[in-house]
């Protein structure tokens, strides 16, 4: 997870964080990206009230820019979803973020 630099306002600001999981389930290499936005409060009352409403899903709201907080609620999610499969995890984690299915890199049959 690359969150980059702090924003220029630590209290109100919004910002797309991509984040990448990656593991090995029966001989193959598997990934997915998965992006999530993390805005403050003051930044999604902001947009409510311009817009007259905002959505909620695949967000995380946190009172000011602190990479450690967003480390933390990313590893949170990861270490309650079940890991039985790499299709359950990725499905688990689509809940709250969103995602993207990257190639398979031990198939070279693509290349």
């Amino acid at each position: 997870m690359d969150l980059g630099s702090p924003p220029e306002d630590l209290l109100h600001f919004s910002r797309d964080v991509e984040i990448v999981i990656e593991a090995n389930e029966d001989f193959r290499h598997y990934a997915a990206a998965f992006w999530i936005e993390v805005c403050t409060p003051s930044w999604l009352a902001e947009k409510a009230r311009n817009a007259g409403w905002t959505w909620g899903r695949r967000r995380l709201v946190i009172p000011r820019w602190n990479s450690q907080t967003i480390e933390r609620a990313v590893t949170s999610i990861i270490s309650e979803a079940p890991t039985t499969s790499w299709t359950a995890l990725v499905h688990e984690l689509e809940l709250y973020w969103h995602s993207e299915q990257l190639p398979d890199s031990s198939d070279t049959s693509a290349s």
